[in-house]
C-alpha cells in the first residue's frame, strides 16, 4: 500500500470517529456537538488526523487558512492538512462538499494564511482548540 492510500484509509477512519464523537455524551460541551457536517470541527479533526498519520510515519502539516466556494468572495476560516503537495481535508462537508474525505493535489477552494502558526485559529472558541486529550477521546470512538 502506498502512502496516499494509507492517508485515505486513516482519514476515513478518523472521519468516522469524528462522526461518532459528535453524537456522544462526551461531546455535549463542544461547538460541534451534533453537527452532522462536522462544522466547527476542522481544527480538532485535522489535529486528530495529523496525530494518526504520524503513527504511519506520514508527517502532514497543519494548515490554517480559508475555504472559498465557487462564487464566494470572502471565504470561511478553515483548517486542513498538507503533505507533499496534497490537501487532506475531512471536514469540507460543512461547506456543502459531498465527499467526506478529500485528498487532492490542488484545489481553488483552499487558500493558506500568509503566516502559519501552530493552532492559531483565533476567535473560534476554546471548544474548537485541538488537544491531545480531545484527540484521544475522538479516536476512542473509532
Amino acid at each position: 500500500m502506498n502512502k496516499t492510500q494509507t492517508i485515505r484509509l486513516v482519514a476515513k477512519r478518523v472521519r468516522k470517529a469524528c462522526e461518532v464523537f459528535i453524537n456522544s455524551h462526551e461531546c455535549k460541551r463542544y461547538d460541534f456537538y451534533e453537527q452532522k457536517d462536522l462544522a466547527c470541527m476542522c481544527a480538532v479533526a485535522s489535529d486528530t488526523l495529523q496525530k494518526e498519520l504520524k503513527k504511519h510515519r506520514i508527517y502532514a502539516k497543519f494548515i490554517e487558512g480559508k475555504w472559498f466556494g465557487d462564487e464566494d468572495e470572502w471565504g470561511y476560516a478553515h483548517c486542513w492538512l498538507e503533505w507533499k503537495g496534497y490537501i487532506i481535508d475531512i471536514t469540507a462537508t460543512q461547506f456543502g462538499v459531498g465527499r467526506k474525505v478529500i485528498v487532492t493535489k490542488s484545489s481553488l477552494h483552499y487558500k493558506r494564511k500568509s503566516r502559519q502558526g501552530k493552532y492559531r485559529c483565533r476567535g473560534w472558541g476554546l471548544q474548537q482548540k485541538p488537544s491531545k486529550t480531545l484527540s484521544k477521546k475522538i479516536m476512542f470512538c473509532a
